[in-house]
């Protein structure tokens, strides 16, 4: 299955004990379960080891949204935010001045909220990152 070679892809690239496990769209093209159990899998890896591992992800469901620690997101190639997941949804609310709806996936909340087809609330604003580093405003 796809997931199966996927897991074996990530298997054969561990053999080498990286530092950093850099993965191009990991949960694509695995139906719901798979791409939660891979990204699981994945989360525990990182957490038991030393090993850094780093995901680009499009479009999450909410489960795997959540299943990740830190978050950077971009926006026509500008970090429009980088920091802890938990402090994404919080400072989007307070910048765009709207809450995140009831019931809403946060994955496709940001997403709206930085596309650039959608109104922006980033064109204005400076994001903060934990460490206080600002990235720069994105282009409007």
């Amino acid at each position: 299955s796809g997931g199966e070679r996927k897991r074996c892809a990530i298997g054969v690239e561990l053999v080498s004990r990286p530092r950093m496990l850099f993965l191009d769209e990991p949960t694509s093209g695995l139906d719901a379960a798979t791409a939660l159990l891979l990204v699981s899998l994945l989360s525990d890896l990182a957490r038991d080891s030393a090993m850094q591992v780093l995901c680009s992800v499009h479009q999450p469901r909410s489960n795997i949204y959540r299943a990740f620690h830190k978050l950077l997101l971009l926006s026509r190639g500008t970090a429009v935010y980088s920091g802890a997941l938990s402090d994404a949804v919080p400072y989007f609310e307070a910048a765009a001045g709207v809450p995140l709806p009831q019931l809403t996936n946060p994955a496709d909340w940001l997403i709206d909220l930085i596309d650039a087809d959608a109104v922006s609330v980033t064109s204005n604003t400076n994001v903060s990152t934990p460490g206080g580093d600002a990235a720069p405003p994105a282009p409007a």
